[in-house]
């Protein structure tokens, strides 16, 4: 694919205001930036990290200017040009935009055809956290990160861990660029008006956990995770949590190698003949595990032992091939013996090789530095190097989406300028007066209700997993019609697609069709004629086994934006863009195993909700863009994301070469924090999460009524140990009233379980909430409603449940002139994979 910097972007012609600090504001316009919008970045004359690495990749393409805000001069020059911008971007903390005569009020007043995104910790209604610092590591604290981010720790009662992943801010950005595209496409239907999108950082936090938090009342043993037996779940690991508990960090350490032995024989890692750490996920899918088998000659040997291939959607049996999440403790044990045997044969870089040619997920563990600066990635433009005006040559992560016509062109990002006066602008001098621009009547709710900017879009969803269900269920939310076709014979288990299904597929409709065969392809593409968006995360060989390669896409629907979700695609060709990959598998590529656990010990940081929910969001960003395009008229078929680059995205504060001024990476299975003064510290009765980055020692040890003859010198492992000795002495409520009372941020760190109940009750003004709703077979399901973003001060609407799989067969193929029928008589389509909502023991 050919790079024309001189081709159109989606978003030429946009202008963007960007007055955002820290990560989450920078970072959506970085990504309208890369869109083609042109951005005015506002910077203040003494911000001491305009030079560092990260704020040159998030003010990429922008142009900067200095002003000082606090002075009335430079107010009226942001004044000027804000009467030229359509978006202005802002995430300053509350009451900061009032101090500097911006607060929201004034400026929907004095702009109004400006469209303000507002990223703030929380919304703006909740008066009790108003006084609280919204930092990461507060966020993170909230929504349980610390505690049920990592699959098995909670399990065993093990301590929170750290993670110094911005999941907070990274979805946050998402979720702000895509509301700020749509709100741009449905300008015309608000006669020009523009409106205020706030996107909660804590809310944010929550999509990005939507199946960690998912609780389903009926749901089988089956989906347990990891599956264990009754004795050891019920008895044994309560009494071996409260022995954890009163142990170091060496107990600590010890229960956590136990830990890791609960994670299933092919979601795992081995140790290769060179002593590199290979990364296999090959679970519950029948198709993959027998190739696999194949390759390490081991079928045989496995059937002669009792293990058999059987259709998990009958029948939940603990020796079944094609469910092997659900394997027995015995099974699983004989399984990794064997694989560890065989792996142990070849190098990492061999097996990599080797297994990915016959489409078996898996790669060698890298580091986030290794990653960024693969070959592989450059070709596929997932990392490029832009020349910094200031810090010269940086690698870093390409664009996050992209859009093609069918010259296969895009545009590169490229470096920030100073040199704002080359907009083409034309700034307004300041007269203490804005001219009128046509408004809407604020109480005409059906023009600024988001939940219906895509009403009339069809889309059309191939996709299984997270990833692209979780894009399909975001467009749903904003009021599109999304069509999920499925197979009736799936090669993954029901956890990958009825478990996963109940989260990803609310909103949607559901169809059943054999698309192996020429009579189901048919009824697909009788479907696709009218849609106006085809979503899949099919690669392009398998698309074209479904008769859906792009050409015989385009002769079907040529109006019809194709967006794909993928592995390791990028806007270049890419030599690895035929690989299958998932969450986990992306995690190990990328650096972010090997962060949160160590080199020697990589560690699973969750399934879902660190790398796949991030791409959905950005495939949804994409299929905006896409819309927005086509409703100025513009030429447009093809719109990509992938995993491998929101592996990169999710960690952008890492994922940057030369990497001398990179911060510090806490990093490990015992870390609790960056420093002493932003760490997890335990209490009485609980955790709590310290977050004052800027205080000194001799303010925390006053506070704390303590001296040190050498504070002036002390280390900063010194300080966190008295630090600890001091508050765990102490109740969690004490230190939290004691460090508001400072004017220091602080948050009790609570596992999910016990955070549920005052999540369920909290009013809709919260950025912390879920819902519960009694669905048949399934009983009480507990889910994260669509928080992100708030129009006007509104939510998103609720989505219907999930359907059961093919639940709509009939009435749409009957719409569509088909005779539903005869199709499912002839087994080419179905009304259901299994009699169950989720297959059980049956």
């Amino acid at each position: 694919m050919a790079i024309v910097t001189s081709h159109k972007s989606p978003l030429d012609g946009v202008r963007i205001i960007d007055l955002g600090g820290h990560l989450a504001g920078p970072l959506a316009a970085m990504l309208l930036t890369d869109q083609g919008a042109e951005t005015l970045r506002i910077i203040s004359p003494k911000n001491s990290n305009v030079d560092h690495p990260i704020n040159a990749i998030l003010n990429r393409g922008k142009f900067e200017i200095p002003l000082d805000l606090r002075i009335d001069t430079d107010r009226m020059i942001l004044d000027s040009f804000m009467q030229e911008a359509d978006i202005f971007i802002e995430n300053y903390a509350p009451g900061a935009m009032s101090r500097l005569g911006l607060d929201i009020s004034y400026l929907k007043e004095r702009f109004p055809k400006l469209i303000i995104i507002s990223l703030p910790g929380f919304t703006s209604d909740e008066e009790d956290k108003k006084d609280l610092k919204a930092y990461e590591g507060i966020i993170a604290a909230m929504t349980g990160q610390y505690t049920d981010i990592h699959a098995v720790r909670n399990l065993f009662g093990l301590d929170p861990v750290y993670t110094s992943l911005p999941i907070a801010s990274v979805y946050a950005s998402i979720h702000a660029a895509t509301a700020a595209v749509l709100a741009l496409n449905n300008r015309a239907a608000r006669q020009g008006a523009g409106l205020h999108i706030e996107v909660p950082l804590a809310s944010a936090a929550l999509t990005a956990m939507s199946s960690i938090y998912m609780d389903i009342e009926q749901a089988p043993a089956r989906y347990d995770a990891p599956r264990l037996p009754f004795f050891l779940k019920k008895i044994i690991l309560p009494l071996n949590r409260k022995f954890v508990a009163r142990g170091g960090d060496n107990r600590q350490q010890k229960f956590l190698n136990i830990a890791r032995k609960s994670y299933p024989a092919l979601m795992t890692s081995y140790t290769c003949m060179d002593g590199e750490v290979l990364y296999l996920f090959a679970i519950d899918n029948s198709k993959i595990v027998k190739a696999l088998f194949t390759e390490l000659k081991i079928t045989d040997e496995l059937k002669n032992a009792g293990l058999v291939f059987s259709n998990p959607y009958q029948k939940d049996l603990s020796n079944n091939l094609s469910e092997t999440s659900n394997l027995s403790k015995k099974w699983q044990k004989n399984i990794k013996a064997l694989v560890t045997k065989e792996l142990s044969k070849k190098t990492a870089q061999k097996w990599e090789e080797r297994l990915n040619k016959i489409g078996i997920p898996c790669v060698r563990q890298r580091t986030t530095q290794e990653w960024i600066n693969s070959p592989e990635l450059k070709k596929a433009g997932l990392a490029i190097e832009i020349n910094d005006i200031e810090l010269g040559k940086i690698i870093q992560p390409g664009l996050q989406v992209w859009l093609t016509n069918f010259s296969n062109t895009y545009k590169q990002p490229i470096s920030r300028s100073k040199k704002y006066q080359k907009l083409n602008w034309n700034p307004k001098k300041y007269h203490g007066a804005y001219h009128y621009r046509p408004s809407v009547d604020q109480s005409d709710h059906t023009k600024i209700n988001a939940s219906n900017w895509l009403k009339g879009v069809t889309v059309i969803d191939l996709c299984s997993m997270v990833a692209g269900p979780v894009a399909g269920r975001t467009m749903a939310e904003y009021g599109a019609r999304v069509i999920k076709v499925e197979t009736p014979m799936p090669n993954h288990g029901p956890r990958m697609t009825c478990w996963y299904g109940i989260d990803g597929n609310q909103g949607k409709e559901s169809i059943l069709l054999d698309l192996k065969t020429s009579e189901g392809q048919d009824a697909l593409k009788k479907v696709l004629r009218t849609a106006d968006i085809l979503l899949t995360n099919h690669l392009p060989d398998a698309m074209s086994r479904m008769g859906l390669s792009e050409a015989e896409i385009y002769k079907i629907n040529p109006k019809i934006l194709y967006a794909r979700v993928n592995a390791y695609n990028g806007p270049q060709k890419g030599p690895w863009d035929t690989r299958v990959g998932y969450d986990p598998v992306l995690q190990a590529a990328s650096g972010i195993m090997k962060r949160y656990g160590d080199p020697n010990q990589p560690e699973l940081h969750a399934i879902a909700s660190c790398v796949d929910a991030l791409t959905g969001y950005s495939a949804a960003f994409g299929m905006a863009l896409g819309l927005y395009c086509k409703s100025k008229g513009e030429n447009l078929f093809s719109i990509g994301t992938s995993l491998a680059a929101s592996a990169s995205l999710i960690q952008l504060p890492f994922a940057f070469f030369p990497s001398e001024r990179k911060r510090p990476e806490a990093s490990g299975q015992l870390s609790k924090g960056e420093n002493a003064f932003y760490r997890l510290y335990q209490a009485i009765d609980g955790w709590v999460f310290l977050a004052a980055p800027n205080a000194t020692l001799f303010q925390i040890l006053s506070l704390l009524q303590k001296t040190h003859k050498h504070q002036n010198t002390i280390s900063d492992n010194e300080a966190a140990k008295i630090i600890s000795n001091t508050l765990k002495k102490m109740k969690r409520q004490k230190i939290l009233a004691m460090f508001k009372k400072a004017g220091l941020s602080a948050a009790p760190v609570d596992k999910i379980q016990d955070m549920k109940n005052i999540l369920l009750t909290a009013p809709q003004t919260d950025s912390l909430q879920l819902i519960e709703r009694i669905i048949p077979g399934l009983g009480k399901v507990q889910s994260i409603p669509a928080l992100q973003t708030r129009v006007e001060g509104q939510m998103l609407g609720i989505l219907p449940p999930a359907e059961k799989p093919g639940s709509s067969t009939t009435r749409i193929l009957n719409e569509y002139g088909m005779d539903a029928d005869e199709l499912i008589k002839r087994n080419i389509a179905a009304n259901e994979i299994c009699n169950e909502y989720l297959p059980g023991k049956v």
